[in-house]
């Protein structure tokens, strides 16, 4: 739930841009007002954003290449 998410954490979360392989997968949610990012490591080094939240899975490849990249300017990262 949002309001108790924002409530917990003292400030309002904000999905404001995605990177993924397909612009055209159904997500079952509509992500057409967010800023498009086709590469991962792009987005988490984006100055747009104060959160990196990695979805994407796997030890290595662009999960861990976007990660690492957001680690190294010193943005927090949430990764499932």
């Amino acid at each position: 739930d949002g309001a108790e998410l924002t409530k917990k954490l003292g400030r309002q979360l904000v999905v404001t841009a995605v990177a993924a392989r397909s612009r055209s997968r159904d997500r079952g949610i509509d992500i057409s007002g967010l800023e498009w990012f086709d590469d991962p490591v792009a987005l988490a080094k984006s100055d747009g954003i104060d959160l990196f939240v990695e979805l994407i899975g796997g030890e290595d490849g662009p999960a861990f290449a976007a990660v690492k990249a957001a680690l190294e300017i010193g943005r927090p990262v949430v990764t499932a």
